[in-house]
Order: C-alpha cells, then sequence, then structure tokens
C-alpha cells in the first residue's frame, strides 16, 4: 500500500492549482481521464478549491463513450495521469 502523507497532498494540491492556471487561464471546463488514484483526488480537490469544472473520464469508458461525453461538454481539454498516458 503506498503512504500519501497530508503534507504531500497539500503540495499535490498546490503543484496542480498552479499548473492547472498556466493551461487553463480562463478556467474552463476541462476532463480528467485517470485511474482512481492520490493524483486524481489532488487534482480534483485542486479544481474544487479553485472553482474550475471538471468531468471525470474513467477508464473503462469505451471510445463512444469518451467522444460524446467531450461532445456534449464544452470541454477546453483533457488531463490524463501517467499512468493512462501511454
Amino acid at each position: 500500500m503506498l503512504a500519501y502523507s497530508l503534507i504531500t497532498l497539500e503540495r499535490d494540491i498546490r503543484a496542480w492549482k498552479n499548473h492547472l492556471l498556466r493551461i487553463n487561464p480562463l478556467r474552463q471546463t476541462i476532463a480528467l481521464y485517470a485511474e482512481n488514484s492520490a493524483h486524481w483526488l489532488a487534482i480534483d480537490i485542486a479544481c474544487q478549491s479553485d472553482a474550475k469544472n471538471i468531468i471525470p473520464i474513467p477508464p473503462f469508458y469505451s471510445n463512444d463513450q469518451m467522444q460524446r461525453l467531450i461532445l456534449n461538454h464544452q470541454i477546453y481539454g483533457t488531463l490524463v495521469t501517467g499512468e493512462l498516458a501511454e
């Protein structure tokens, strides 16, 4: 089991808030394609604390489901975590 301390979580939240502000300064809706993980949690909290809309895309979605989700929402971009970036 991977240990993830509160200090690490807070550091990751700050880092994601800064990163999201750089890549999405207008705070438009983004999608998050990721496994449930500590990274997912940090990104979600960073978005919520900065009033950014985030739409999670579960990895088990088919390509058709993902395309429908993206087309039916005004999504600025999609974040993909390292686990699924390959």
